[in-house]
């Protein structure tokens, strides 16, 4: 309570240090030499940040994957010792969905489903805020209750899918 009415900010949102920054990117490096000796220069520091009192690496392969979700790393660090507590390695998940097909060919381009879906649209106002600018600005919200299956070009009904 203290440390709302103080206007204090999130311990989360507070910028790391540069001396956090290299000590988490060190850490990653060790990180991935000993747990994943055989991968060298197979991984990409995607981003570092703050995240429940802890400083998180994530890693992504240097390789794109043509899957809709491809493999990531997250390294767990503490912020007070900047020792590696964790890791969190999706691959377990991914290896679930490996059994499943790849989809059919597209056979409709982006311009043209947009075109088959323009009349379904609807524009709603909404209001977004801009907080380095202290100000909400008026947009146009897009939506549609309509989509189009990309391997045969049929616009279907979204709830019906």
């Amino acid at each position: 309570m203290e440390q709302a009415v103080a206007n204090k900010p999130h311990p989360d949102s507070i910028p790391l240090s540069s001396d956090e920054k290299e000590a988490a990117i060190n850490g990653a490096r060790v990180f991935l030499r000993k747990q994943f000796p055989d991968e060298s220069g197979m991984w990409l520091l995607y981003s570092i940040y703050r995240d429940s009192g802890y400083i998180i690496c994530e890693l992504k392969p240097f390789q794109k994957s043509s899957r809709a979700f491809s493999r990531k790393i997250k390294v767990i660090i503490d912020q007070h010792t900047l020792e590696i507590i964790n890791y969190i390695d999706n691959k377990i998940l991914l290896e679930m969905f490996g059994e499943y097909e790849d989809a059919d060919e597209v056979s409709i381009t982006k311009d043209e489903a947009f075109k088959k879906l323009k009349s379904h649209f609807k524009v709603s106002p909404t209001y977004v805020y801009q907080p380095d600018e202290d100000i909400y600005y008026l947009y146009g919200k897009i939506d549609s209750k309509y989509g189009v299956i990309a391997t045969t070009g049929e616009v279907i009904h979204l709830d019906n899918f």
